[in-house]
């Protein structure tokens, strides 16, 4: 099978540029003028001789206006229909389906947000703090920036919450017969709270696939690929992100150039401590356009102690050099070591609790196998 991907002018040195079969320039790093610019695809897919468009991760993938994609022009989308995308990708509409379900939604606003004084009075009604009304108009300019569509909703936000994705297939309250990510909050007081449905694949795919056997990318490629016939094996898995981070580390993407990515004797000959070789290629990677995901990196074991310890050694052996580049492998490494997180005790503040208490020092993990 042929290959041929689409990059703007900031993506025109990655990676993916140089492994297709052919790489066509779409336009400027803006999304809304190259990867969400529809028109532009469809020509470059049918200039191409392309038979179907695979979306990725983000940007086409939870566009609900993707549906010219397939209805103008004929080519096969692998995701889901575009209804499903429309009902979904829509926050409004997404909300009053899950309500309509009977599911548990966080208070807030029933539709868009348009007005500071609006903003306010929802702000009364659920008890959220001030400072989120203070801030409307800057996440406005960045959603009209980034996806052309200011349009805000509100919802209250939980402190020290745990963040819960259950992939379920064939859920029929929204027509679907693929996998999906329902997201949850659960808050300290052990409340659920669904919080969305993404109908697109996720970088937390392996979650699923490595603990039940299960490849839940077929069922949206096509007819004949909708069987699973994996057994599922159980045990642990555990994914963390390596992202090109600012060197002040304060989560923002920074430009940077590879220089080493050593990633293949990750896997120690054993296939369940890192499967898949190198990460990620040298050369120019990264940047403030987009996401500064540079790999994932995903250990399965029998156990939990099993998969903190493998995750572990797999971060200690991560090599990674160039100009411009740092990663968050220095933080997460003490994270994993942290009671909170090994007793599945820890929450979204986990950071905050390890910034106060000024955990800085790697203790290296032991299991029973090391």
């Amino acid at each position: 099978m042929r290959t041929v991907a689409v990059y703007s002018t900031a993506d025109r040195d990655s990676a993916v540029v140089r492994l297709v079969d052919e790489a066509v320039p779409i336009g400027p790093a803006p999304s809304r003028h190259s990867y969400l610019a529809i028109p532009a695809i469809n020509e470059t897919a049918r200039r191409t001789g392309a038979q179907a468009i695979h979306p990725g991760y983000g940007f086409l993938s939870g566009d609900p206006d993707r549906a010219e994609v397939r209805e103008d022009s004929g080519i096969t989308f692998i995701g889901p229909p575009a209804a499903v995308t429309q009902r979904l990708g829509d926050e409004a509409a997404a909300r009053a389906l899950r309500e309509k379900a009977g599911l548990p939604v966080l208070p807030g606003s029933p539709g868009a947000v348009a007005a500071p004084v609006e903003a306010r009075e929802v702000a009364e009604r659920i008890g959220q703090p001030d400072a989120l009304v203070r801030a409307f108009n800057e996440p406005r300019a960045h959603a009209r920036a980034v996806f052309g569509d200011e349009r805000l909703h509100m919802e209250r936000f939980v402190d020290d919450a745990r963040h819960v994705e259950v992939q379920v297939r064939g859920a029929e309250a929204v027509g679907r017969a693929g996998a999906d990510t329902f997201e949850f909050v659960l808050s300290p007081t052990r409340e659920f709270h669904l919080m969305e449905i993404n109908c697109r694949r996720q970088v937390e795919d392996p979650v699923t696939g490595m603990v039940t056997g299960i490849d839940i990318v077929r069922p949206d490629e096509g007819p004949g690929r909708n069987e699973f016939g994996e057994q599922p094996r159980g045990g642990n898995e555990f994914p963390v992100r390596v992202l090109g981070v600012h060197p002040a580390f304060d989560g923002h993407p920074a430009p940077h150039h590879i220089l080493l990515a050593d990633g293949e004797r990750l896997s120690g000959g054993d296939e369940d401590l890192l499967p898949g070789g190198h990460p990620c290629l040298p050369g120019p990677a990264g940047g403030p356009d987009y996401d500064s995901l540079l790999a994932k990196t995903v250990v399965w074991a029998p156990d939990r102690e099993q998969a903190l310890a493998r995750m572990d050694r797999a971060l200690g052996e991560f090599r990674i050099t160039g100009e411009g580049i740092r990663t968050p492998v220095g933080f997460l490494r003490p994270a994993l070591a942290h009671p909170d997180l090994r007793s599945t005790t820890h929450t979204t503040g986990l950071i905050g609790t390890m910034s106060a208490e000024k955990v800085t020092r790697h203790q290296p993990i032991r299991a029973a196998e090391e």
